[in-house]
Formats: C-alpha cells, structure tokens, sequence
C-alpha cells in the first residue's frame, strides 16, 4: 500500500506525506534441501523466512521558492519500525551451516534539493 498526501497547500509551500506498506506471507528460501550421507539420501528442514510487514516514510515541504530556484526538503525514513527479517537463506547441507541475508535495519535521513 503507498499513499502520499499533501496535508497543507499554502501561497508559498506544500506540506506532504509519503507512507508505504510491504506485507509478505511466510515463504521459504527453496524448495527442498538435499544431500547424502554415507550414501543414502537426506532432506533438510525448510529454511523459513518469516512473515513481515516494513514500513517505510517521508515527511516534507516542496515548492518552495528561493530566489532563482524551488528548494525542497523531507525527513525519510526505511524499515521505519527496525523490523527483522530474513531475505534469503541456504543450507550448506553436509557442512550443518544453515545461513541467512536479512533485509535492512531501519534508517533515516533528511534530504534538501535547490532546483535552479
């Protein structure tokens, strides 16, 4: 879901929002894990990524004019609730390593634009 709203239009600014929501079910990182030991054959445990819902956000003010130019700026925010989750994963079979990607931890940053 992604909305974006422009919350107060003045003479000389917008005020905006711009909110996304990512839901993903439960999935798995393959379909079967397989290998053999001493010769006969062996299936791994699924390597289960777990449902997860990341929300990711903007906060700024546009159009505003300065001097020969429009300035913008926002305050951002990803993964704005820190939510861990695994990407990917593998199995090394044999080796007994099961590792895991995970996705990004929550960041922010302010970004300001002079367009002239």
């Amino acid at each position: 879901m992604v909305t974006d709203w422009v919350f107060v239009r003045t003479d000389w600014a917008e005020f905006i929002a711009h909110v996304e929501v990512f839901w993903q079910d439960e999935s798995y990182a393959a379909a079967a894990w397989t290998s053999q030991v001493n010769g006969d054959p062996v299936l791994y445990d699924d390597i289960v990524l777990d449902e997860r819902t990341v929300v990711n956000a903007r906060i700024g003010i546009d159009n505003v004019e300065l001097g020969n130019g429009t300035l913008r700026a926002a305050l951002w925010g990803k993964n704005v609730f820190d939510q861990d989750y695994p990407t990917f994963g593998i199995n090394f079979t044999q080796l007994g390593v099961v590792t895991e990607q995970c996705g990004e931890e929550a960041t922010f940053g302010l970004d300001v634009t002079y367009e002239f």
